[in-house]
Order: C-alpha cells, then structure tokens, then sequence
C-alpha cells in the first residue's frame, strides 16, 4: 500500500476507507506541512470545513501542476472536478466520471498529491455528508477556481511559461489564492456570530489581498526554482521597465536589473500582506484561534519576505525557508500578542520596515 495508510483500512478493492477523517488529515500533513501547522488552531466544527476545504483547492492544484497533460485534458479535468461541486445530489456520479478519468496510476501512487486526487471520493463524502451553509460556499469558490485555471494559461515566451502584464499576475493570483480568501471570508463569517454583517463586508474588501499576499509571496521565493523548470511568474513588462530579457534574467551580469524586478514584485506582495493583516484584526478578539489561523501564515510569508529581500538573498540558487526556530518564535510572538491591535501592527512592522529599506 503507497504511503503509510494501513491504519485508516483502505480496501482498494472497493474503493473504500474506513476512517476517512484520520486519512484527510494525514493528507493534509503530506502535501502542506505548512497548513497543517495553522488549521489545527482553529475550532473543531471550522477546523474541519476548511481541511476539506484546501484538499479541494489542493486537488484542483494538481491537476492545474501536471505537466503530463496537455491543455485541452487539463481543461476537462478540471471541468469534471468543478462538476462535482454543482449539486449536492448528483454529486456522487460526477465524482465517478472524474475518478474513471483521472490515470489509473495515481490511484496506487506514492506521490501525496496524485494519491489524494485519484481518492477525492473520500473526502467528498466527509463534504457533502452534512447540511451546513458551508457546501454552498466551498462549492462555490472551489468551482470559481477551477474555472479560472481552466481559462487562464500562461504564455509561450522564448521557451518559458510566462505572465505578461501585471494585471494577468493579478487575475492568475485572484484565481489560485484570492479565491480561498473570499472562501474564507464566509466561512468565518458563518461560524461566528461575533462578526457581524458589517464587518464581514469589510473583511470582504480585503480578502482577496489575504490570499495574494501569500501567493506572491511564494512566487518571489520560487522565483529561481520556477525559472529553472522554463517557467516565470514575474510578468514581461516588469522585464521590460528595468531593460532586462527574461533569458537573461539570473545572468550575473544583469543583477542589478533583476534585483530592481524582483524588489518590485516584492514590494507588491508586501502591500498585500499589509491588508491581509487588517483582514485579520477585523476578526474580533474574542476569537483568538480564528486570529491566530490567519496570522501563523501571514507572518511566516513576511518573515521569509524579509530573509530573501532585506537579507539579499533574492537571487540565490537555494530555496530560502524560514527555521523550525523562526516558526515557533512566530508562534510565540503572535499567540502572546492576539488580542492587541496595535502590538500586532507593531510586530508586523519589525518584520516590515527591513524589508521597506531594501525596496
């Protein structure tokens, strides 16, 4: 059996599990250790709508990743998955048609991510096993997103997968990460009767930034990873502006141009990660584990913001990640500020103002 998941008695012979929570967060923990760490935080009832929220996405993700498929079975892949999510009652027979069409390889497969996705069915009776509002908006942000990485695709650039303009990153970003935002949002909302309807509307404006924050982000610290497997996030006409071609761009002899590329790009991502901040002083202080949900990842992407820029490893041929040690002192730091506003903003602007001199 691939992985280690005897303990949840999986029959492949009947596509069965029989302890389909303790298998979905096992998966969580393989393909996110990440957000494995913050989603325990949150309440029981929350916890669970938004494990099988991001197994969602993360399916979704992975078929959008494949690079095995072509654009055309990625498209009708990700069309089937969306299916899935339109009706409660039809459910089960169009996760058959995406079961049946996804490779039959990925169901004994040793790769988390191909595993999960050719066992969505487990997860999705966890899902639709309930009457909470919840299906209504996970179904709907879910379906969002695959429908926009259906249309959106990058483009052919001098043997790279590249972004052109700024507002395509932006509209690319909105669909993978400003989605799970505004899926958030209302889930929040809906939990908790302490956020009113007022301030979920504000936390509403601010919630796409919630997700770009982190997403971009995660573009600046891929950047020579991604641009080594011929693929860049970073649009053209940032290339353009500071005199650089994108085949040049990691040439030392172009630094100074591509540092200039890159601390915009950060500087974008680091105004998005200020919002994200105020999304999550909106929620009220007498939820502190929804709080710390939110603040867990924002202060790591801006912690590993401030390692790449302020320390100036924008351009280094290794992955830069924050330590076991900066993550519990994160933890630490915020847990212990939760319930004030401003200790908050000033801990936020520790980690901030390095990287503002820098930019």
């Amino acid at each position: 059996m691939p992985l280690e998941l005897a303990p949840f008695l999986i029959d492949t012979s009947k596509e069965s599990c029989a302890k389909p929570w303790a298998y979905s967060e096992y998966m969580l923990q393989k393909v996110s250790r990440t957000f494995a760490l913050n989603i325990q935080v949150l309440p029981m009832a929350l916890k669970r709508q938004v494990l099988l929220a991001y197994l969602f996405c993360r399916m979704a993700d992975t078929i959008e990743d494949e690079p095995s498929f072509s654009s055309k079975e990625k498209k009708d892949l990700l069309d089937q998955f969306a299916g899935i999510f339109l009706n409660p009652l039809t459910w089960k027979s169009n996760a058959e048609l995406f079961h049946q069409a996804i490779p039959k390889a990925w169901r004994s497969s040793e790769h988390s991510d191909y595993y999960l996705t050719a066992h969505s069915q487990w997860p999705l009776e966890l899902f639709f096993d309930n009457s909470s509002p919840a299906i209504a908006s996970i179904s709907r942000w879910v379906r969002e997103m695959c429908h926009g990485m259906r249309d959106f695709s990058l483009q052919a650039k001098d043997g790279y997968l590249a972004i052109n303009t700024l507002e395509e990153l932006d509209e690319y970003c909105y669909y993978v990460a400003g989605t799970v935002g505004f899926m958030l949002s209302e889930l929040f909302f809906q939990y908790s009767p302490l956020i009113t309807t007022k301030k979920f509307e504000h936390m509403n404006t601010l919630a796409n930034s919630f997700g770009l924050g982190l997403q971009i982000t995660n573009i600046v610290k891929d950047i020579v990873e991604d641009y080594q497997r011929k693929t860049c996030f970073i649009p053209q006409e940032l290339f353009e502006k500071h005199g650089i071609q994108l085949e040049n761009f990691l040439d030392p002899n172009n630094e100074e141009q591509s540092l200039k590329v890159v601390h915009e790009l950060a500087a974008k991502a680091l105004h998005h990660l200020r919002d994200a901040m105020d999304f999550t002083l909106l929620i009220p202080r007498l939820e502190p584990r929804i709080r710390l949900f939110c603040l867990w990842p924002l202060m790591m992407a801006l912690a590993t913001l401030k390692k790449i820029i302020a320390d100036n490893k924008v351009l280094s041929p290794n992955k830069v990640k924050i330590t076991r040690k900066e993550v519990k002192k994160i933890i630490s730091q915020t847990t212990y500020r939760c319930l004030s506003n401003s200790s908050l903003n000033k801990l936020f602007d520790q980690y901030a103002n390095p990287i503002k001199e820098k930019l």
